[in-house]
C-alpha cells in the first residue's frame, strides 16, 4: 500500500505500530527518494518522513539501544509472524542507507 509503518515488538506484549500515511494518503513507494529521519531522547522517539510526515512514539519502558538486537529496514525474515501482521510483504520500491 506505499506506507511505512514502525512496528516496536519487544516481545512481551502486542506489537505497537506507527503508520506513516494512514490519514494523509501519503505513498512512500512511488519510485522517488525519501528522508527518513529518527531522534530519540530518552522514552521518547521522533520520525519523520521528508520532514513533512511526522509522528512520536514514547516507549512504554526504558529501552537500551546498546543492548544486542535485531532493527531490520524494509522488512524481516517474516515480516507478517514477525509483527503480528502489522507489517505486509513484498516491499516495491528502493532504499539508500
Amino acid at each position: 500500500d506505499g506506507r511505512l509503518i514502525f512496528v516496536n515488538d519487544e516481545g512481551s506484549r502486542t506489537p505497537d505500530k506507527i503508520e506513516f500515511g494512514k490519514y494523509n494518503g501519503a505513498r512512500f513507494n512511488d519510485g522517488r527518494w525519501h528522508l527518513f529521519k529518527i531522534n530519540r531522547q530518552g522514552r521518547k522517539i521522533s520520525l519523520s518522513v521528508d520532514d513533512r510526515h511526522q509522528e512520536e512514539y514514547t516507549f512504554p519502558r526504558d529501552v537500551q539501544f546498546l543492548a544486542p538486537g535485531e532493527v531490520f529496514l524494509g522488512g524481516s525474515l517474516n515480516s507478517p509472524a514477525a509483527t503480528g501482521d502489522l507489517a505486509v510483504p513484498n516491499f516495491n520500491g528502493g532504499m539508500a542507507l
